[in-house]
């Protein structure tokens, strides 16, 4: 890609990348207020605009300047690229009345970004866009989402789940049905399937991984098994005036620093060796990536950006790599322990494990409500990551022709850009992860209540003791 406007009258050659039909600025125009776009349409009395944007690109990836409205009963804009599955071929403004079934999905891959207007299961508008128009493209969605449902649709965050990774595509197969959310969530664990696939290789270092997962939560289940005897055993005895000898004392403390040693051996050995692993699954991905691409014909890079195809090998191998050794790692041992912990508590009192159990379910349901957003910040955030990346990519190797040309402050104004669509899809994650980790702290605090709170009412009825409460 140039570091300078393109030049006019390029036929449109390759389907995929969009190509000017008239000169276009280097700095692109702001996005329309819905003040603005409200002059552009004809609104019935009473309505309210709620938010609106700007679309650049027409069926055939042609640039163009249209503009879509929110409002509090409808969403009015420009021709979409299709309508109802077929092209729009009228130039007149048109208008899809709110309902319960409308959902607004954004998609930005690469160059060409789509906005999909569906009602009653099936897309009846689309609109196309590039980067620069992505900014104002997600502030509508959000503000559909708030408006409308209060968060994001599922629907719609399972479809762009489904097609994350699906490159743009011509006018021609702009009219795809959406899949479900089983279908989403289907090509989801197909997508990790294939990742873990590259793990065959270096299977048994994963299955020993695998194993000393399971022994170091085994081990850090101990300490419990050990203090009640120490409370209902020594001290509460002793308390009471009960003669008990003190090197009782030092065998149960004896077999509790045995057992945090022995926990801390054991993570340790499972997290080098899962991190041995998936850093073996990432380079190899890494390879086969890189080999890939030079399989690929020219059209496809000339309708990819330097920086897309970057991220691709270095900052998003990185982040499976992180998942793997990571993520996926606390996700596996916090399933076990809670599995372990419901069968030993359930083994020692059904009643007392009801209810240490029973902040879980909200907890589930608090990671179910927020994931979706998540995906889609953290979808935003990669986006603008790698469109910073395809600036640098463009302007650093052709830096002799940027000051040739005194285009130093142009440069710096595309940076900047790019910089703020970073910080801004950050910023929104952020809001969401800062929000649910204290929640989650909360509802642990509630449920610790509810526990002491049920226990003492059991340890006073002598259904349980001390020992087993404070365990």
């Amino acid at each position: 890609m140039s570091a300078f406007p393109p030049k006019t009258d390029i036929p449109f050659s390759s389907g995929r990348f969009p190509q000017p039909i008239a000169s276009v600025s280097g700095k692109p125009t702001t996005d329309a207020s819905p003040q603005s776009a409200t002059k552009r349409f004809e609104l019935e009395p009473g309505e309210t605009a709620v938010a609106s944007c700007r679309f650049d690109l027409n069926a055939n990836l042609h640039f163009t300047d249209g503009s879509i409205l929110l409002t509090d009963r409808r969403v009015v804009a420009d021709p979409p690229a299709s309508a109802d599955g077929e092209a729009a071929s009228d130039s007149e403004p048109r208008s899809w009345r709110l309902d319960p079934t409308t959902t607004i999905d954004v998609r930005l891959r690469s160059a060409v970004g789509r906005i999909e207007l569906s009602q009653h299961g099936r897309v009846v508008a689309r609109w196309l866009f590039t980067p620069a128009r992505a900014k104002g493209v997600h502030s509508l969605e959000d503000a559909f989402d708030a408006r409308i449902h209060g968060q994001s649709s599922s629907r719609a965050a399972a479809s762009k789940a489904a097609n994350e990774d699906q490159p743009p595509v011509a006018a021609t197969a702009l009219a795809d049905d959406e899949p479900a959310i089983a279908e989403g969530m289907a090509a989801s664990w197909r997508a990790l399937a294939r990742v873990l696939a590259f793990a065959r290789p270096h299977a048994r270092m994963a299955i020993v991984g695998i194993f000393l997962t399971l022994a170091s939560t085994i081990a850090a289940l101990i300490p419990p098994y050990l203090t009640m005897p120490l409370v209902d055993s020594v001290l509460i005895p002793r308390q009471a005036g009960q003669p008990v000898p003190f090197s009782h004392v030092w065998w149960y403390l004896a077999g509790l620093a045995a057992a945090a040693v022995a926990a801390w051996l054991l993570s340790w050995a499972r997290s080098w060796t899962l991190a041995w692993v998936s850093e073996r699954i990432a380079a190899d991905l890494r390879v086969k990536t890189y080999a890939h691409m030079q399989m690929l014909s020219l059209d496809f890079f000339s309708g990819k950006r330097t920086g897309d195809l970057m991220t691709r090998v270095g900052d998003d191998t990185e982040r499976i790599n992180n998942f793997l050794s990571v993520n996926l790692l606390e996700f596996a041992s916090n399933v076990m322990l809670v599995l372990l912990t419901a069968a030993v508590l359930i083994w020692i009192n059904p009643w007392l494990a009801v209810v240490t159990l029973a902040p879980f379910p909200l907890v589930v349901w608090l990671v179910y409500s927020v994931r979706f957003r998540l995906r889609r910040g953290f979808s935003r955030a990669s986006v603008a990551w790698a469109d910073m990346t395809s600036v640098l990519a463009d302007t650093i190797p052709g830096i002799r022709v940027v000051k040739a040309f005194a285009q130093e402050s142009r440069e710096v104004d595309r940076f900047l850009s790019a910089n703020d669509q970073v910080l801004e899809a950050n910023d929104r994650v952020n809001v969401v992860w800062a929000f649910f980790g204290p929640l989650v702290s909360l509802f642990s605090e509630i449920g610790l209540l509810v526990v002491w709170a049920a226990g003492a009412w059991m340890v006073f009825t002598g259904s349980v003791t001390v020992g087993m409460l404070s365990a």
